[in-house]
């Protein structure tokens, strides 16, 4: 009888638990699909900001009070005294990260409610109008590709490095820009 009364207990106890832990499961799924919703929401959600002659920071900031979300980024690499205009009236945030990121050479990527800021790669910038893309491969003295190479446009701090196939893309302001070919261990090599 004693045994019978021990294996009932067990049971009853055994039972217990797997409710308790059916119900957490329940629980923790409800909330994983809750936030996946609410972080599609941040970039719909609607929002109205005037700010004229204010660092990028100040902007950002304001962006975060206004839509719930946390922007994440380096200082230096985004430059965020950099001063910006940004007039919006009742815009998602989606498009007026677009509208502030675009001219700055930024975007960004959302992870929850994170945003996160990063530059823009030289080789997606489309050339303005007054401007002419160059696109060739460097190679040495054997004809093989050489990663790594810089190219600058003389005059300028505007430049980029060769991938690993020797290849490169830029934009010149106009037909007479030179550019500086350079590497390790090589002559400097000036292009028209």
């Amino acid at each position: 009888m004693k045994n019978r009364l021990q294996f009932h207990d067990l049971a009853h106890k055994f039972m217990r638990i797997t409710i308790f832990q059916l119900l957490m499961c329940t629980v923790f799924i409800n909330v994983s699909f809750g936030s996946e919703t609410n972080a599609q929401d941040i970039l719909n959600k609607n929002i109205t900001l005037n700010l004229e002659d204010q660092p990028v920071k100040t902007v950002l900031n304001q962006l975060e009070k206004l839509s719930e979300a946390q922007f994440l980024y380096s200082s230096s690499l985004i430059q965020v005294n950099r001063k910006v205009n940004i007039n919006v009236n009742n815009k998602p945030l989606g498009e007026v990260l677009n509208t502030l990121l675009r001219p700055l050479r930024l975007n960004y990527k959302l992870s929850g409610k994170q945003i996160i800021l990063n530059r823009t790669e030289d080789n997606a910038e489309e050339p303005s109008p007054n401007e002419q893309n160059i696109s060739g491969v460097v190679r040495d003295e054997k004809g093989e590709a050489m990663p790594g190479v810089n190219i600058v446009i003389k005059g300028t701090a505007k430049g980029i490095v060769t991938d690993a196939n020797g290849q490169f893309r830029i934009n010149i302001p106009s037909n007479n820009a030179v550019l500086v070919i350079s590497f390790v261990g090589y002559e400097k090599n000036r292009k028209f």
